[in-house]
């Protein structure tokens, strides 16, 4: 029998993957708990997390999916706003295109970026 630590860390033991391909998504689906994504948009970002549950489901397992999110705040609309356009200002956008680049795999669809109705960009990756 197990030392009650022992047993308690193989309980609470969990896998976290973050491979997008199908391959990655194959493997989590069959190995992991979590997978964690980053998608180029919001949009890209949800059908990614749909397809890594549509791979699990075939698996027949259940497998939760994670992102980051980065909230800006300030005492007002305006002054988050501010500081949007100052982190906007200062990205690498040559980085940030190589890093689309690689990671869109031709897929320039998913690039095309929506203005909200106040033309501003809110999500961190629509910066170039």
């Amino acid at each position: 029998m197990p030392l009650l630590a022992e047993a308690a860390a193989e309980a609470a033991s969990f896998l976290i993957c973050a491979g997008t391909s199908d391959e990655g998504f194959r493997f989590t689906a069959q190995e992991a708990n979590y997978s964690f994504l980053n998608g180029i948009t919001v949009e890209h970002t949800r059908q990614l997390s749909r397809r890594m549950k549509e791979i699990a489901a075939e698996a027949g397992r259940t497998v939760k999916t994670a992102t980051t999110l980065m909230p800006i705040l300030d005492e007002t609309d305006a002054g988050a706003e501010k500081q949007w356009k100052h982190i906007q200002d200062g990205a690498d956008k040559e980085a940030l295109a190589t890093w689309r680049a690689y990671y869109s795999k031709g897929d320039r669809q998913i690039f095309q970026k929506p203005d909200t109705q106040d033309g501003t960009r809110r999500n961190p990756s629509q910066v170039a």
